[in-house]
Order: C-alpha cells, then sequence, then structure tokens
C-alpha cells in the first residue's frame, strides 16, 4: 500500500488500511482526536498500522471476530491480547 496521511483523522487512516488489508480495524478508546502525518510506499498494510500504533502510544488487540481494535495503551491493558 501506498499512502501519505498529512494531518489526517487516525479514523480515516484506519479506514484506509482496513480496506487495503480486507481486515476488520475498529478504532478504539483514546483514539478520537488524533491525527496521522507520514510516508509509507509499497507497505504491507499490516505493518504499516503497527508503526502508525507505535509511534502514537498506541495498541492493538484481537477482539472476538478476528477484529483489530486500536486503542490507547490503558484501554489495551484492561483487556490484554496484543497483536
Amino acid at each position: 500500500v501506498d499512502i501519505a496521511p498529512d494531518d489526517q483523522a487516525l479514523r480515516d487512516v484506519l479506514r484506509g488500511l482496513a480496506r487495503a488489508a480486507r481486515v476488520s480495524i475498529v478504532a478504539g478508546a483514546g483514539t478520537d482526536t488524533m491525527s496521522i502525518t507520514g510516508q509509507f510506499r509499497d507497505a504491507n498494510p499490516i505493518d504499516v498500522l503497527r508503526a502508525i500504533s507505535q509511534a502514537n502510544g498506541l495498541r492493538l488487540r484481537l477482539a472476538p471476530g478476528n477484529v483489530l481494535m486500536v486503542e490507547s495503551v490503558t484501554a489495551a491493558a484492561a483487556f490484554g491480547d496484543v497483536v
């Protein structure tokens, strides 16, 4: 995937990554006001998701139904199952 978000809402970036990776991704607790700036070329969408999460202090959690939840570290710690 090639993406270059420039101060784009995290939820919009996640929507595009979900389509590209053909997976279900939900923006969870602590992500409402986040925006993303970056550039990714010929990158695996899941690797982009991991990089964005790490750079912004977020965690990925696998929820029931194979849904990836992107949420604040505090919210993720309450559930476990970090991807």
